[in-house]
């Protein structure tokens, strides 16, 4: 019997244990099975089947011990002792399942097909989806390849994608902001970030996700590095109402920035601004730049936040020393205002002396 058939013979309430043991020897390393190359030989009608009997051998599995039996990481006490949480052999079993099927689902992924009928793929993704939320806090393995099963899918841009991308985007966010090592975390992040398109920031998702994203402005994590960089200045563009918020977070803990990360923050500031086009343009430049060109004016020279307005701006001005000519009208205005707030230092105009109504041409900066 070929490799092909004893595997989608195994895949069954009644062989589990035949299951079970492919998917032993698909992660053993020292193992010559790889379950990757088994369903990439699977003819279209084998992999219809194979799909139909694991969406069956899921559905048998969570019926047979379902989540409200399993000890969640809602239902954990942080306190209480590890060791008294002994998982039972039915529920060891159940996450052994759930983990093989993750690991075909995602394999299957790649190996989908113009035409091919994946509806009973799709129903294995969506139900490992519903009950990762409800893992015990020790199936953190599982966890995690559900997370990626959500991302390749994605990826693919497969049917049910939103749902599925969703749940990845949101561990991924929680892992950059959680994890020490976040540079494989930050560079995923920026690969799904056109999850948050299909978000709106007033519905119960933008809501969920709005704090966590705030928050990465507040991690020099993000803040630093480049991968991070891009993804704080894509955050400009998600909704035009979360522009303030992001700019009151930074505005909330300007006093407190080093020199070296003020000036991280102006640059993430200016790739916002220059990427961005109506009316994330206009919000940019009213509720961002002219409002730091509005404290850099009336704060008092005494005040801890003035000289770390200044330095945005300054830092700002000095990431382009003069305008590209790709910056169209709006943009190009907005750039003579940062040149001109610095022009002291630039050797252009004393500050000073500045007619501020007659000198900064910047859509509605009228700021005396």
């Amino acid at each position: 019997m070929s490799k092909r058939k004893e595997f989608l013979d195994s895949v069954h309430p009644d062989r589990v244990q035949d299951f079970l043991h492919f998917i032993k020897l698909h992660k053993d390393a020292s193992e010559p099975l790889d379950v990757s190359e088994v369903v990439q030989e699977l003819q279209v009608k084998q992999r219809l089947e194979l799909w139909s009997k694991m969406a069956a051998l899921l559905r048998h599995t969570l019926h047979s011990y379902p989540s409200e039996r399993w000890i969640s990481r809602l239902d954990h006490d942080p306190d209480a002792d590890d060791m008294e949480v002994e998982q039972s052999a039915e529920l060891k079993h159940t996450m052994s399942v759930l983990d093989g099927v993750a690991v075909v689902c995602t394999v299957c992924v790649d190996v989908i097909q113009s035409g091919d009928a994946y509806d009973d793929l799709l129903d294995c993704a969506l139900t490992l989806n519903s009950v990762e939320s409800c893992l015990p806090v020790s199936e953190v393995p599982l966890q995690k390849a559900i997370h990626w099963l959500c991302e390749c899918w994605w990826r693919r841009s497969l049917r049910g994608k939103e749902e599925l991308g969703w749940t990845a985007f949101v561990a991924c966010l929680e892992n950059t902001i959680t994890l020490k090592k976040t540079l494989s975390e930050l560079n995923r992040l920026y690969s799904l970030r056109d999850v948050l398109l299909s978000v709106e920031l007033d519905s119960e998702r933008g809501q969920y996700i709005t704090s966590p994203l705030l928050q990465c402005f507040l991690c020099t994590s993000h803040i630093k590095r480049e991968e991070g960089k891009r993804f704080l200045a894509f955050l400009f563009g998600w909704d035009v109402g979360f522009i303030k918020m992001i700019h009151e977070t930074i505005k909330n803990q300007l006093q407190f920035l080093s020199k070296a990360v003020a000036e991280d923050v102006a640059e993430i500031y200016f790739r916002a601004w220059r990427k961005a086009r109506s009316p994330f343009l206009e919000e940019i430049e009213t509720s961002c730049v002219q409002d730091l060109m509005q404290h850099a004016i009336l704060l008092h020279r005494t005040s801890p936040v003035q000289p770390k307005v200044h330095q945005l701006l300054e830092c700002g001005a000095a990431t382009s020393p003069g305008p590209p000519a790709s910056l169209d009208e709006g943009q190009g205005r907005g750039y003579g205002c940062l040149q001109l707030l610095c022009g002291e230092k630039w050797g252009l105009v004393p500050v000073g002396g500045l007619e501020w109504r007659d000198a900064i041409h910047f859509r509605k900066c009228s700021i005396i």
